[in-house]
């Protein structure tokens, strides 16, 4: 573990403290490192076999994480992301000083069903070991990163330099949302608005979510675009004409200065 060892000390230990089931046996936080590479891998496996896409581009200093389709009944960032990775590859002086890795899909068994959950009925956006994350709802897990794609995505994340940003791609409550200092994601979060025409909301960090997880214990500016539910009606080049100038600027944003 590279980067996040010192978060997961903390999230250990404050989910001691908060008495949450389960979050004091560490044999399943243990996570597995991943050789990412340039280009496409799979980083892991869904319950139902399906294949987890990883694409890595570029290699930079400045990394940028991406994650569609954590909510198989939330389609529309699939698409995006794909024709971002079309449009990176087209222009390779956008990744100047960056590195881009995005999860193209990270429940593919939900997508293939139009389904929220993964196999097991889990809300896979609920299973992350954040300090809040909490099993007194079944659709949570038995207890963090009980799921393999929830696990798959850990592990990412604990292969990875610490990111400059992460967002991720949702549906339908048509907002920008963040998790993250205040002072450098906020920013983000309007000038992501501005190029999309959805307004910055904060939501509230949800129990055991990326955005608690990342943002919240781990202080990575994280956004979570939330689209309009009937985007999922639109043609990938229909999605890209409302949301590629906000994809592209999510990618060429400005890094926060770092924290010493």
């Amino acid at each position: 573990m590279r980067c996040f060892a010192g978060g997961l000390v903390i999230v250990c230990w404050l989910a001691v403290l908060c008495g949450c089931a389960g979050v004091s046996s560490t044999d399943y936080l243990e996570p597995h490192v991943l050789n990412i590479r340039e280009g496409s891998q799979s980083i892991g496996t869904s319950l139902g076999g399906r294949a987890i896409e990883c694409v890595s581009l570029g290699g930079g200093e400045e990394l940028i994480v991406f994650i569609a389709g954590i909510h198989g009944s939330e389609p529309a960032g699939v698409p995006l992301v794909k024709r971002m990775i079309e449009e990176l590859r087209a222009d390779p002086a956008l990744l100047d000083g960056r590195r881009v890795v995005v999860v193209v899909n990270a429940n593919p068994d939900g997508l293939a069903e139009a389904r929220r959950f993964n196999d097991h009925g889990i809300d896979l956006n609920r299973n992350f070991p954040a300090g809040n994350h909490s099993t007194t709802r079944d659709r949570h897990g038995q207890h963090p990163l009980s799921e393999p794609e929830s696990k798959a995505l850990y592990d990412l994340f604990n292969s990875l330099p610490r990111p400059a940003r992460v967002i991720t791609l949702h549906q339908p409550l048509k907002c920008m949302d963040y998790d993250g200092p205040e002072a450098t994601t906020r920013p983000l979060a309007e000038a992501l608005a501005d190029a999309s025409g959805l307004p910055v909301k904060k939501l509230g960090s949800r129990p055991g979510s990326l955005g608690s997880w990342l943002g919240v214990d781990q202080q990575i500016p994280t956004i979570t675009v939330e689209f309009y539910k009937s985007d999922t009606d639109l043609s990938s080049a229909e999605l890209w004409e409302r949301y590629g100038r906000m994809m592209m600027a999510a990618v060429s944003y400005p890094a926060p200065p770092a924290v010493e």
